[in-house]
């Protein structure tokens, strides 16, 4: 009897275990998820040396933000219309692409 208890404790454990372990991934990947944040505008003001980027989005909100290593802000300049996507925890820019309006009319 002793052993059957034991046995079902350590399936009730491992059980538990398993449905913590998959939860802490699902939650966790939905937190990354969030944190992204992608907007269009216009660059107001920036600075190659530094990595700030100041940008203009369609209802005028000004956001300021700083540029990961990736992006290269030599290839912008102030007036382009950008598509961004930054960490909204850290307001780092993961990627910027200029936008061609005119394609898009």
């Amino acid at each position: 009897m002793k052993k059957s208890l034991l046995k079902r404790l350590l399936s009730m454990f491992f059980v538990c275990l398993l449905m913590f372990a998959f939860t802490e991934t699902v939650f966790s990947k939905e937190s990354n998820d969030t944190s992204l944040i992608k907007v269009a505008g216009i660059i107001t003001d920036i600075s190659p040396d530094t990595g700030k980027v100041a940008i203009a989005d369609n209802t005028g909100m000004a956001i300021s933000l700083k540029a990961s290593l990736d992006v290269k802000l030599k290839d912008f300049k102030a007036g382009d219309n950008v598509f961004v996507e930054y960490d909204k925890l850290s307001g780092i820019i993961l990627s910027m692409v200029k936008q061609d309006l005119q394609q898009q009319n």
